[in-house]
């Protein structure tokens, strides 16, 4: 089993002024992963970092009980599936089935909290920020859980975690993930859609068509919906919505910064 994640006191005082009451986080029971060792889980992130091997684990979870190379898609070159196959096999969260493989783990009902434990971790290691997957609160109206939540330079930051493509990204979404916003109060919010597929033709206008429907002057003003750089984009420097084209800790860096950049920059 896993060890169980010590919370930082900084994201429970945060929550605490918020009147926020943690029920449950980082839960380890949907990973796709489970009992390894500090060594082997430092591998397993470190894999994770690369985008194609995220879209051979999205595809290992969907054959989970038996799955051939040929069944990963061809997301990476034959050698490089090869390796991560391989690495996989060797700290042990797939095994050998009937001449195929199949998860050591089994079952798990989606990528999609492997997805945000990897941002969770992201965030600690690669931003030295502090952070909680998956959690949930006593006594509040949002539904679901709170993907990722991260203490970065001194205030909370939540990040809704997203492992369907734009096309899966269903209308209730925007507006789900902006009732988590309020019920939190973060001082940034990222909307992560771990794609490398253009945002604009669907994410951006389910953001606009949300604010939209929560304007009460009948012909209400666009949002200040804004493109920062390539597929992402930004309202008021401080809600984004950003995919993985190219490499997703360079579009979360590009986002912090130009928060950091509104409140930080003397000129």
């Amino acid at each position: 089993m896993m060890a169980a994640v010590s919370v930082d006191p900084r994201i429970t005082g945060a929550l605490k002024r918020r009147g926020l009451a943690i029920h449950r986080t980082c839960p380890t029971k949907d990973l796709m992963f489970g009992g390894l060792s500090a060594a082997d889980e430092r591998l397993f992130y470190e894999a994770m970092r690369r985008y194609s091997v995220r879209l051979i684990l999205r595809a290992m979870v969907a054959h989970q009980d038996c799955f051939s190379p040929e069944d990963l898609g061809n997301f990476s070159a034959e050698r490089s599936r090869e390796k991560t196959i391989g690495l996989l096999a060797d700290i042990g969260i797939i095994e050998t089935f009937d001449g195929s493989f199949r998860l050591a783990k089994r079952p798990v009902r989606s990528f999609g909290p492997t997805l945000e434990w990897f941002v969770a971790r992201m965030m600690s290691d690669r931003f030295d920020a502090p952070s909680l997957w998956a959690t949930t609160f006593r006594g509040i109206d949002s539904g679901g859980d709170f993907d990722v939540i991260s203490f970065f330079e001194d205030e909370l930051v939540y990040i809704e975690v997203k492992s369907a493509p734009p096309k899966g990204i269903e209308t209730g979404e925007a507006g789900a993930f902006l009732e988590r916003v309020n019920t939190l109060l973060p001082r940034a919010a990222l909307f992560f859609v771990d794609t490398e597929l253009r945002m604009r033709d669907r994410v951006v206008l389910l953001f606009h068509q949300e604010f939209l429907e929560r304007m009460k002057d009948p012909y209400p003003p666009r949002p200040d919906l804004r493109n920062l750089a390539g597929e992402i984009f930004h309202i008021d420097h401080r809600i984004f919505i950003l995919n993985a084209y190219r490499d997703a800790e360079a579009n979360f860096t590009a986002c912090f910064r130009d928060f950091l950049a509104r409140g930080l920059s003397v000129l």
